[in-house]
């Protein structure tokens, strides 16, 4: 079986390129059976909802469709077209969704959004929402809206019932460092209020967590390897 990973960048100049440090120690640390794409999200250096949330609902249709590469040895990476390795190809059963930052806030904003149309196949495919299962969703160092006042401004915002919109079958975690210069890590903290089901994670070395996502992958293939052995 392989696990498709949509991993979301942040937002800012050079975002994707730092983020791409994060999909690939995410891959690394998930090995075999995993391929993480990590696409470009149009405009980084000024982020626009109406142009990243389309893109992100394409994203994680291609990967709710796609074929991926099974019994590599090393988790694979592909980003904007880069095939991961492998060459024998099986059809994925579970995807997770992770987002970075702005990414984070984004994909929530794009699974809540999408909620009540979630339960009807035919409109499932066409609002880009996946048919296999979405395992977990992953939000990393993700600001929240309102957190403070470098983080309040109009239009960023979230449903209160956020929790209660996001998919039942998914498992959401929640990752910030005490150490993160540019997101409060009491924002974390506010995620958990607005998601009563979502697990925390305390992790250290900045917003960029040092690149290293080592935690991220624990806890996936924790989630993963349950839901095969059922």
């Amino acid at each position: 079986m392989t696990t498709h990973v949509v991993f979301l960048q942040g937002g800012g100049a050079g975002a994707h390129a730092a983020d791409a440090l994060l999909a690939e120690s995410l891959g690394r640390h998930l090995g075999a059976g995993y391929i993480v794409d990590i696409p470009l999200m149009p405009n980084e250096d000024e982020p626009d909802d109406e142009i990243w949330l389309p893109e992100i609902g394409e994203a994680i249709a291609r990967a709710g469709s796609r074929r991926g590469p099974a019994d590599s040895d090393s988790g694979g990476i592909d980003s904007g077209g880069i095939e991961s390795a492998g060459t024998d190809l099986v059809d994925a059963e579970s995807i997770v969704l992770v987002g970075h930052s702005l990414g984070g806030y984004l994909l929530l904003k794009y699974l809540s959004d999408n909620h009540l149309i979630a339960d009807h196949a035919s409109e499932r495919r066409a609002n880009h929402l996946p048919g296999r299962r979405i395992a977990a969703v992953c939000v990393i160092a993700a600001p929240f809206p309102g957190g403070d006042p470098a983080w309040t401004f109009d239009g960023f915002e979230l449903p209160r019932n956020l929790g209660a919109l996001l998919p039942a079958e998914a498992a959401v975690l929640l990752y910030a460092s005490e150490d993160d210069a540019i997101v409060p890590f009491a924002h974390r903290d506010l995620y958990a209020a607005a998601i009563p089901q979502a697990i925390t994670r305390t992790t250290f070395g900045g917003h960029q967590l040092a690149n290293d996502l080592q935690v991220v992958a624990a806890d996936i293939r924790s989630i993963i390897d349950a839901l095969s052995a059922r």
